[in-house]
């Protein structure tokens, strides 16, 4: 599970708000957007004894055409080891953890929006099937992530025409004992740490204002994806992102994962094979894991030209 996902953000936010491009970016992440089969994201890395098969996976999509073409899921049944941002075995009880780990210890969101806006805030929330009830004594990370594929949802995406569905059941068929990059808690502290900067005030006002505009960017970043274009699709998301919460999403994530592939299986003596699944929104940028490859002397090319 991505959590859709990591807070698209309107423009007018933008101009006075950091807060702006956080929708944007975690949706990048976790959301990313329904493909046809021949417009797959995913790279052939390759140096001496290594090979990695690197695919941008995605975690809601708006069709059910949205599948990984057959020769991939050969590389990932022919690979030594497969890798995705978590492994399965993550995934049980995390929404209890979110939960027991997203409490305020503080005054409750209500007294800290202030009676107007948390009326309209709650009202909000409840719109997409979430009560304020329930939120009133929650962090505001946690509640963006609860609201962010909600709002995807109710914008005509889902979770069941991903790639990670279809990828993690792949896995289970082939019987495959997949490792993650990372764990829970590295996900939750680079979620909270890219809200940090930002009032719960802020946060509030820029997740109603992202939903007026939610279906209109997903579908921009759906044509970007249908398209095979990963240079747009970072476009877009670079277009709408402040620099500090894409580090903290993004790029110190990515260092942290490339320099533990390195460490772990750089300068082999044996033929090594790995297949990486990621957020497609991980390969992009100068800090992208493509990037990292090919400047350490990977050689770096389409999977499917």
């Amino acid at each position: 599970m991505q959590w859709s996902n990591h807070v698209q953000v309107t423009n007018r936010l933008k101009r006075n708000l950091r807060v702006s491009s956080l929708w944007l970016a975690m949706a990048a992440l976790w959301v990313l957007l329904s493909a046809p089969a021949q417009a797959e994201i995913s790279y052939l890395v390759q140096r001496d004894h290594e090979t990695y098969v690197i695919v941008g996976t995605i975690h809601m999509g708006s069709g059910p055409d949205t599948r990984l073409q057959s020769d991939t899921l050969a590389h990932l049944c022919s690979s030594n080891q497969v890798y995705l941002e978590l492994a399965r075995s993550e995934l049980s009880g995390v929404l209890l953890r979110m939960m027991r780990e997203g409490r305020r210890n503080g005054p409750s969101l209500s007294e800290t929006l202030g009676s107007e806006l948390w009326a309209e805030f709650s009202a909000f929330t409840q719109s997409y099937g979430i009560p304020g009830a329930q939120i009133d004594d929650l962090e505001m990370w946690l509640i963006s992530m609860l609201l962010t594929p909600q709002m995807a949802t109710k914008a005509g995406f889902s979770s069941e025409y991903g790639i990670e569905t279809k990828l993690y059941a792949a896995i289970a068929r082939a019987n495959i004992k997949e490792r993650g990059l990372e764990r829970v808690d590295d996900q939750l502290a680079a979620i909270r740490k890219a809200l940090a900067s930002s009032t719960d005030v802020e946060l509030a006002r820029g997740l109603m204002d992202e939903g007026e505009s939610a279906t209109a960017e997903l579908r921009a970043l759906e044509l970007a994806w249908r398209a095979g274009d990963l240079d747009a699709l970072m476009e877009a998301i670079d277009a709408s992102s402040d620099s500090m919460e894409l580090a903290w999403l993004l790029d110190q994530r990515n260092v942290a994962w490339f320099e533990y592939l390195q460490e772990t299986y750089a300068g082999s003596d044996t033929p090594t094979k790995l297949f990486i699944a990621v957020g497609a929104g991980h390969l992009g940028g100068d800090t992208g894991l493509l990037k990292l490859f090919a400047d350490a002397g990977y050689q770096v090319t389409p999977l499917h030209q």
